[in-house]
């Protein structure tokens, strides 16, 4: 991951200067449950960008389809979260019931445990969207899609 995609994720050393830190970094040495809060907030702060309301408006528990996102918010927001934490998730993945916390939790998941090829989740993933829609996916397609 390079640092301009992290712009986002910086922390602040102790002569009081801000220095770009990894997504990785950020999370190491803390609970699963504080890595997602982390990823919570990064995310909620990205919906309110877009939806152009307050990060206390937002309820993480609450489907983005719900709060006004449309699909076309929907692409802008996983082009914001790769360049922010530099983890590509694939727009159809934010929809279909998708919230703040379960992208959180998606993303803490890709950066724990995931190395290489995708996770049995995210393939699962893949299939209940295209059967949602009526979508036979080849065996190419599906796994182009999960590179992204």
């Amino acid at each position: 991951m390079s640092g301009s995609r992290l712009a986002g994720l910086r922390r602040t050393a102790g002569d009081g200067s801000r220095e770009e830190v990894s997504l990785a970094e950020v999370l190491q040495g803390k609970t699963e449950e504080e890595g997602i809060e982390i990823l919570v907030r990064l995310v909620t702060e990205e919906v309110a960008a877009i939806m152009g309301t307050s990060v206390s408006e937002l309820n993480p528990l609450q489907p983005v389809s719900d709060i006004g996102m449309d699909s076309l918010m929907v692409v802008e927001l996983a082009a914001a979260l790769d360049e922010r934490i530099g983890l590509r998730i694939p727009p159809v993945s934010l929809s279909g019931g998708a919230t703040i916390r379960s992208i959180a939790e998606r993303f803490y998941q890709m950066t724990v445990s995931r190395e290489g090829g995708a996770s049995d989740s995210e393939s699962e993933l893949v299939d209940t969207m295209s059967r949602q829609h009526g979508v036979e996916l080849s065996a190419d397609m599906k796994e182009t899609l999960l590179k992204q």
